[in-house]
């Protein structure tokens, strides 16, 4: 394993080379491995975990929605899922959705959101 990894991040694009492993892992984990389902489990919890500390520095005064966009939840429902369950002890208030709009859009509606609360767009 230490090989692949010294492998994977000497390549060019190790992000690219990376995530075009992902249909594979999810398949795998669909087929019941162990290893790719931890990979899986590893993922949510880290994005969990990444929405709850933005969650805390932007201090939401009410509900939040989490926008799950990117290729990786186009591929599979799995990561999905996963991240929702993974969300719902640590911010309960949360609703997790799949975008239907381009991730832009989603950050404009955020900034104008800070804006009309009369918050500082730039240090948010």
């Amino acid at each position: 394993l230490p090989a692949v990894v010294t492998y994977m991040y000497g390549l060019e694009q190790p992000r690219t080379a990376i995530a075009a492993l992902a249909p594979v892992v999810f398949t795998a984990a669909a087929e019941g491995d162990e290893v790719a389902n931890e990979i899986l489990a590893g993922a949510a919890r880290e994005l969990a975990a990444a929405v709850l500390a933005v969650y805390r520095k932007l201090q939401f005064d009410s509900d939040l929605t989490v926008v799950a966009s990117g290729g990786l939840f186009r591929q599979s429902d799995e990561l999905y899922e996963r991240l929702r369950r993974e969300l719902a002890p640590l911010l309960p208030q949360a609703r997790c959705v799949l975008p239907d709009v381009e991730p832009v859009v989603g950050a404009c509606y955020l900034a104008l959101r800070l804006l009309e609360e009369g918050r500082d767009v730039e240090t948010s």
